[in-house]
């Protein structure tokens, strides 16, 4: 698996499949936002009548969202396995495939967040010595400082694993726990490669981030400029327009490479192991 070849490869698929950038919009910024409560700032504090419906539709929003999020993670995975096979790739077929394996998308997720919270609360454990234990702060900081330095490889292998649990189970339609189970072992003896790939994932996102803020100046310049003759809300209202499809494009450009770049590395490796078999 060479990464630098993969990364080529990846950017020329999702260069010519723009409908992964589609997929990979939903992934880089589509797992849900967050609601703000506010209050009128009239006499007596009174809830606005206008808050609830908000709140309401904030939080369905938020759970389409969600729901869209894990639905083309499995949609891009598929649709890399299509691009690089030359078959068509749409909408359509990329979300019929998501949502085809979206519980298995889901319970990968789901127990890989878990294990990351258990692991994170092992690590603060040290914390509840002092509240209840009456423990020297200083003495539970170091070794809160000691187990996340041990953790800090166990929440690197958990994600590398979590990242091939998610193609084993789009691409081979295993179940989540066996979908993890097989991607520990897949790991087992690839981790210097998975480590090259993930380096490469993350100068190649920010290198393209680079690029797509060096986009927005165009938004910034026209929005400088409007506010100049009307005033602060045209002005931003001016860059914001400019910006989203700026920004909207940057996102699923990313979240559409960074994924495929897994995909095919995969896909290498399964194809390597068939020949060797």
């Amino acid at each position: 698996m060479n990464p630098f070849s993969l990364a080529k490869d990846a950017v020329r698929l999702v260069w010519n499949h723009k409908v992964l950038w589609a997929f990979g919009f939903f992934i880089a910024g589509g797992a849900g936002g967050a609601v703000s409560r506010s209050h009128a700032a009239g006499a007596g504090g009174e809830t606005p009548l206008w808050l609830w419906p908000a709140v309401g539709a904030a939080l369905l929003l938020g759970l389409a969202f969600a729901v869209l999020h894990v639905a083309a993670e499995g949609a891009l995975i598929d649709g890399a396995r299509g691009s690089k096979a030359d078959e068509p790739v749409t909408l359509r077929s990329g979300f019929r495939a998501g949502f085809a394996r979206f519980g298995a998308v889901l319970g990968v997720k789901a127990l890989v967040v878990a294990m990351m919270l258990g692991i994170t609360a092992v690590v603060l454990s040290p914390t509840l010595l002092t509240l209840f234990a009456g423990w020297k702060a200083l003495t539970t900081f170091a070794l809160s400082g000691v187990l996340f330095l041990a953790a800090v490889p166990v929440l690197l292998s958990v994600h590398l694993t979590s990242i091939y649990a998610l193609r084993i189970a789009v691409l081979e339609g295993a179940g989540p726990v066996e979908a993890l189970r097989a991607a520990r072992r897949y790991l087992s003896g690839r981790l210097l490669e998975s480590l090259q790939v993930l380096v490469v994932s993350v100068v190649g996102q920010v290198g393209a981030g680079a690029l797509a803020a060096a986009g927005l100046i165009p938004a910034a310049v026209v929005g400088g400029l409007t506010y100049a003759a009307f005033g602060l809300v045209p002005g931003i209202v001016a860059a914001a327009v400019l910006a989203a499809p700026v920004v909207a494009a940057a996102l699923g450009a990313l979240g559409a490479f960074r994924s495929t770049l897994w995909t095919l590395g995969f896909l290498e490796s399964r194809a390597a192991e068939r020949s060797e078999a």
